[in-house]
């Protein structure tokens, strides 16, 4: 039966859930790509490349992985070679440190170009955090590989591994959560001072909340990395911490395509482009977000001006033009002749005539 599995899951070989779940994220990752390549074709921006560079570093760590997983990876630690521990190492988690931070800057540059046109104030706040996130991914890549052991790295042990190793990881976790928080935080603030209807807020919170998942995940591979020490089967524990971090970073790349697949749909929609003004250009939520109600309100109030000045002008054409029966043409005829022996009998009527064959009679006062 060994030989029909691809990686047989037992108590000393934990690679079958490393495999699956890997795969996995990297089939629906470049589902996501493929998806937003196609929403905004010949439209990309700053937000697009940073994911599309996300993506290529991403695929370089799925590329070591399986690599360490052919030599050994999620194994007892008595069948974990040198050679696997080599490529597990540092270079895995760099490149996903540095795509999890291009991620978060792709969600802060669509967040800028979404919410902040002609808001100076606005821009300078996603700039900052922007700043801060590009921060955190440097600095994570030095933290979590200055002064360790490259030999001893995957599966950790502790302060032999490098020294302050649970506390590199939990400042490195922390302040990923923190920046999680922040891209969270930032469209609610921008929609905060906003007039629009409370199910357009909801909606657009809703789409940028999808991230958040992302903390929860964080914060099991830290304390499971970090607790596998304790374990007497490094080797093989270290399976379930790796398969939570390859579920943080595919659900990282997956939602930062999230809250462009609102024109994704609609672009298949009859009445796309139709109605309320949605379909705007390859954001549905841009210029509709950054501008309140007040042009809302004279669009509704000239259209209802025109409509109404529509109505006064169709009432008056019917005044003026009454409608009149139609009859068929002998009829017509008829009534013309008719009219015409009509007035010249009263034409007659009116012309005095001398009667003919009779005189004259005065009358006068008899003398008396």
């Amino acid at each position: 039966m060994k030989g029909h599995h691809f990686s047989e899951v037992t108590e000393n070989n934990k690679a079958g859930m490393i495999w699956v779940i890997s795969l996995l994220g990297l089939v629906y990752s470049i589902l996501a790509l493929l998806t937003r390549a196609f929403i905004k074709w010949r439209l990309l921006g700053l937000e697009d490349l940073s994911l599309i560079v996300a993506q290529l570093l991403a695929f370089g760590q799925y590329g070591i992985l399986f690599a360490s997983l052919h030599h050994g990876l999620g194994r007892s630690s008595d069948l974990l070679d040198s050679q696997s521990r080599i490529m597990t190492a540092m270079i895995s988690q760099i490149l996903l440190i540095l795509s999890l931070g291009l991620t978060k800057c792709s969600v802060i540059s669509l967040i800028r170009r979404v919410f902040t046109r002609d808001m100076m104030h606005s821009w300078l706040i996603c700039d900052i955090i922007l700043g801060f996130v590009c921060i955190w991914t440097i600095a994570s890549t030095v933290v979590v590989s200055a002064g360790c052991n490259l030999s001893n790295y995957i599966p950790p042990d502790g302060n032999r591994t490098c020294s302050g190793f649970t506390t590199r990881w939990l400042v490195v976790t922390t302040l990923d959560v923190v920046s999680e928080l922040l891209l969270f935080v930032l469209p609610i603030y921008f929609l905060w001072t906003l007039q629009m209807s409370i199910r357009l807020k909801a909606r657009v919170v809703i789409a940028f909340s999808f991230r958040l998942p992302i903390t929860a995940f964080a914060i099991i591979f830290v304390h499971l990395f970090t607790a596998i020490e304790k374990n007497p089967n490094r080797g093989a524990a270290i399976s379930t911490a790796i398969v939570w971090q390859q579920i943080q970073i595919s659900y990282s790349l997956i939602s930062a395509t999230i809250p462009c697949l609102k024109s994704f749909i609609s672009s298949f929609d009859t009445k796309f482009g139709m109605g309320d003004g949605s379909g705007q250009g390859q954001y549905n939520y841009g210029s509709n977000l950054s501008q309140p109600n007040q042009n809302s309100r004279n669009h509704h109030l000239s259209y209802n001006q025109s409509k109404s000045a529509k109505a006064s002008s169709s009432q008056a054409a019917i005044e003026l033009h009454p409608l009149r029966a139609r009859y068929p043409e002998s009829l017509r005829n008829e009534s013309k002749t008719a009219d015409k022996e009509r007035k010249s009998f009263a034409i007659s009527k009116l012309r005095p005539e001398r009667l003919k064959g009779s005189s004259t009679m005065s009358v006068g006062m008899v003398p008396g």
